[in-house]
């Protein structure tokens, strides 16, 4: 098994949230997307230091998968930034994430296999935080605390995905935890 554990979700960076949206869901049939607007993430650290991160990020399931596009709002440079200037907005995969439990086992196996910690935050869902790898700079792997809430929206993401005729396929907002 993977260091990070399994993986639940790809991620893409975009630099237009609602063409990137139409793209995947006119040529994938997934959605809908449940879609957070300005969120200003809490508690961002930014390779160790502290900086105001603001995004677009869409959420849906399919094929076995959640699926997230994030569009960056705020000027500092980010992972998020960093792959745009690199790639464009191509949609490439920006990273893999994983659902822990144990957020701090997981980052101590990381930093064992040479990955560093580029990004972490504390959000009133619990913990995010991003690895890259020297010998893979710019590809990312996202360890996502599962907390009872998350896994609360995650879960509502998947079963309006796999009941979805094709309408509103554009929800604002992400669903509410029911814990």
């Amino acid at each position: 098994m993977s260091i990070f554990g399994e993986i639940r979700q790809i991620a893409y960076v975009s630099d237009d949230l609602d063409r990137a949206l139409g793209f995947l869901t006119d040529s994938l049939g997934v959605g809908p997307w449940f879609v957070k607007r300005d969120y200003a993430v809490p508690n961002s650290r930014v390779d160790g230091v502290e900086t105001p991160v603001v995004v677009d990020a869409a959420l849906t399931h399919g094929a076995g998968l959640q699926l997230e596009v994030i569009v960056q709002k705020s000027a500092a440079p980010t992972l998020y930034s960093r792959f745009l200037d690199r790639f464009g907005d191509g949609l490439v995969p920006h990273s893999t994430s994983s659902w822990v439990t144990d957020v701090d086992a997981v980052a101590r196996a990381a930093r064992d296999r040479g990955y560093r910690q580029v990004f972490d935050a504390h959000t009133g869902l619990g913990r995010i935080a991003y690895f890259e790898h020297p010998k893979r700079p710019h590809f990312a792997w996202e360890v996502t605390e599962y907390t009872p809430a998350r896994q609360s929206i995650f879960r509502q993401v998947r079963e309006a995905a796999a009941d979805w005729d094709g309408a509103a396929p554009i929800r604002e907002d992400w669903p509410t935890p029911d814990v």
